[in-house]
């Protein structure tokens, strides 16, 4: 049940993230048929107002859990047999 109510959410997700994506391109052509120079201010990349990103900043890995016992390294092979 909780896996088809996934996806009929996801379905619900990207079919608003495409409509979006719709009013979008729509709201960029219109400027472009109004005003050619604001267009193109609008859809170029500013250099100077990009924040920079450094991913060297997050970490990858967790920390170690000072309570982990590691196991003692015996396999119990539980394994069924099938005979015929």
């Amino acid at each position: 049940m909780w896996g088809f109510y996934r996806g009929i959410q996801s379905r619900m997700e990207r079919r608003s993230i495409r409509q979006v994506e719709q009013a979008q391109n729509r709201a960029l052509e219109t400027l472009k048929e109004l005003d050619e120079q604001l267009y193109e201010r609008t859809v170029s990349v500013d250099e100077v107002t990009l924040v920079p990103y450094l991913s060297s900043h997050i970490r990858k890995e967790t920390p170690a859990n000072p309570n982990y016992v590691p196991p003692d390294g015996r396999i119990t092979d539980i394994t069924k047999e099938w005979v015929m």
